[in-house]
């Protein structure tokens, strides 16, 4: 092989290993499981049944299953955030 070649192709395999090393994700691997469980939570709580309708009691715990999906929609966007965040503002 000539020098010439020998140099290109040097160049080459470092830009590639440097584009694919700026593609890698930073953020902590727990933050992705932590956000798959919440969607679980958040399709397991969507399925729950109250009772029957009507019922006082099923009103109230419709009312508190509402205010479950909300906190649980907005830790999703918090893990969001942080995992953005991890990553240096990439998404």
């Amino acid at each position: 092989m000539s020098r010439r070649l020998i140099v290109s192709l040097a160049v080459v395999v470092a830009l590639a290993g440097s584009v694919s090393a700026g593609d890698v994700r930073r953020h902590d691997p727990k933050m992705d499981q932590a956000d798959d469980h919440l969607e679980k939570a958040r399709v397991l709580i969507g399925a729950t049944e109250c009772g029957l309708p009507g019922d006082k009691r099923t009103a109230e715990c419709e009312k508190h299953l509402k205010k479950v999906l909300h906190n649980i929609e907005a830790a999703r966007d918090a893990v969001a955030a942080a995992m953005v965040a991890a990553d240096g503002g990439m998404r």
